[in-house]
């Protein structure tokens, strides 16, 4: 199967997310392969810091109180 795209994102680690999401905001067509098959056993992202909250809100995520 051939498929066209304008960003390919190998992983689906946080930062790769975020410009999975920057990227599809600005118009382009994204796609993120990752081989990582659920439930993965690790903690991530327990604790976030104020920079990044700022730049999540940006992004559309909405962190609950």
């Amino acid at each position: 199967m051939l498929q066209r795209t304008d960003v390919f994102i190998i992983g689906g680690r946080p930062r790769r997310l975020a410009a999975a999401i920057a990227a599809r905001e600005r118009g382009f067509d994204v796609v993120v392969a990752d081989g990582a098959e659920p439930p993965i056993d690790k903690a991530c992202g327990e604790g976030l810091l104020p920079d990044a909250v700022e730049v999540l809100a940006r992004l559309g995520v909405e962190i609950p109180s």
